[in-house]
């Protein structure tokens, strides 16, 4: 009989389209994800992947073999799902994907309380929304800056994640402070890259043609930039901390807060503790917003 483990380094394979991601994804080491791959089309008798410079791509016979082990996949998650949701106990493993400023700069510094709180509870941390699907069971919990629309998740509102300008001391000395927005123009600004620029904070530069001198693809780059004194930057503002608002007037768009589970893992008791400590944790983050505002 092939391995489940066979299985699901075929899947990984097929979803990255390269041996080097697929095993970062699964947590495993190249030589183990080949041995595997050789193993499942062996016993298979076929081959599923072509092998090229720039990755692999599936042959007929693997796309068919997707077909099934979509299939099987699902089948498996479901079965792990309906036998885990009696599970009312707090403890074993629990994971959470967020994007990285509210895993790096919320949620991590906090897991010693939530270990003090929950000593038989682990935790996982997935910092890549854009590729963690809940449906199919890859992490347990999410936060996320949109309203679930798969049948299969739920999703609570948490707060309302608010946007604005900030600057380091040091850039605001040299290049002084902006007193209106027409001031803005004359002034050096940080934001996301082509590939995240459609975020509202990022369009909100763009539209109004804002010198935008350093671009980047994670928001930690984005506040390392600005906390450097290189130009202005926007940012959510509960993690602003170290910076200055500039025009705290002057909001920009604002996005809601969710946090998300699957149906049938949201009612496993570490899930519902995690749950409850990720919203403490956000909610608490919100009221220090006047502290993390400085007015003049």
């Amino acid at each position: 009989m092939v391995d489940w483990d066979d299985y699901r380094v075929f899947l990984g394979l097929s979803r990255e389209g390269s041996i080097h991601r697929a095993s970062q994804r699964l947590h495993l080491d190249l030589s183990t994800v080949r041995r595997r791959l050789a193993r499942l089309e062996e016993a298979l008798g076929a081959r599923l992947f072509r092998r090229r410079r720039q990755g692999v791509t599936l042959t007929p016979a693997g796309e068919k073999l997707l077909v099934e082990a979509r299939a099987i996949e699902e089948r498996a998650s479901h079965i792990e799902r309906a036998i885990g949701a009696s599970d009312e106990k707090a403890a074993g493993t629990v994971r959470l994907t967020a994007g990285e400023a509210f895993i790096s700069r919320l949620v991590a510094p906090a897991l010693g309380e939530f270990r003090r709180r929950h000593p038989d509870i682990r935790v996982e941390l997935l910092s890549d929304n854009q590729r963690v699907d809940l449906a199919r069971g890859d992490a347990d919990l999410a936060i996320r800056l949109r309203r679930p629309t798969e049948d299969a998740l739920v999703g609570k509102r948490i707060l309302r994640l608010e946007f604005g300008l900030w600057a380091s001391k040091e850039y605001l000395a040299r290049s002084g402070r902006p007193r209106s927005e027409a001031e803005l123009a004359s002034h050096e600004f940080i934001a996301y890259d082509s590939s995240l620029e459609r975020t509202p904070e990022t369009q909100w530069l763009i539209e109004r043609g804002l010198p935008l001198v350093i671009r980047a693809n994670t928001p930690l780059a984005l506040y390392a930039a600005a906390a450097s004194g290189a130009g202005i930057c926007p940012a959510g503002t509960i993690f602003a901390s170290g910076l200055e608002r500039v025009l705290p007037e002057m909001p920009l768009p604002s996005r809601d807060v969710y946090l998300v589970a699957h149906r049938e893992v949201a009612r496993l008791g570490r899930v519902r503790a995690l749950h409850a400590f990720v919203s403490e944790l956000l909610l608490g983050a919100q009221s220090h917003e006047a502290q993390l505002t400085p007015r003049r």
